[in-house]
């Protein structure tokens, strides 16, 4: 299912996209998309195949645009550009049944989009990251990618407000 702003979805998987997407919107709005949780859900995984807000200042802080989860501390706001990456939600159905992801943008020119595919983790699922890790990486080889930043501009800065591990699972054979 896609959700645009308003929506809210109980799916096991769902896109949130940006207005328009993919295209791009240069405008102020507050846009809340809500994902429902089952009671048998511990964690949100979010495959981030294009948020393009507009960057940090020059000390990592989100000032003009920015995304703002519920339930999770693990950021205090996403902003810049991420593609191709994942992130992981620890979340609690008995806290709330609704996870809201809000995404402000000001009025500062810049062309913004998002494409995000959440899908819910049930608490018993291998797939499950071990808790508190906002990125879990699996197989014998890859490459770590952090938020908004793969060192190719002057503002892909490493954001402020983070605090969580990346983790990388020790596979069958390896590490012995």
């Amino acid at each position: 299912a896609r959700l645009g702003c308003g929506g809210s979805s109980g799916n096991n998987s769902t896109y949130l996209t940006s207005p328009g997407y993919p295209g791009t919107f240069n405008s102020a709005t507050s846009c809340k998309q809500t994902i429902t949780i089952s009671d048998k859900v511990c964690q949100l995984r979010l495959d981030i195949n294009d948020l393009d807000l507009a960057p940090p200042d020059t000390t990592g802080t989100c000032q003009n645009d920015y995304l703002t989860v519920s339930q999770d501390n693990k950021f205090d706001r996403l902003c810049g550009t991420t593609t191709d990456n994942h992130f992981y939600l620890d979340v609690m159905p008995s806290m709330s049944r609704n996870v809201e992801f809000d995404f402000t943008t000001d009025d500062t020119s810049y062309n913004r989009r998002w494409n995000i595919k959440v899908t819910q983790i049930c608490c018993d699922q291998l797939s499950m990251a071990p808790s508190g890790c906002g990125q879990y990486y699996t197989g014998t080889s890859g490459t770590i990618k952090g938020l908004n930043f793969d060192g190719s501009t002057a503002t892909n800065r490493y954001l402020s407000g983070l605090n969580y591990a990346i983790c990388v699972r020790k596979e069958q054979g390896q590490c012995s």
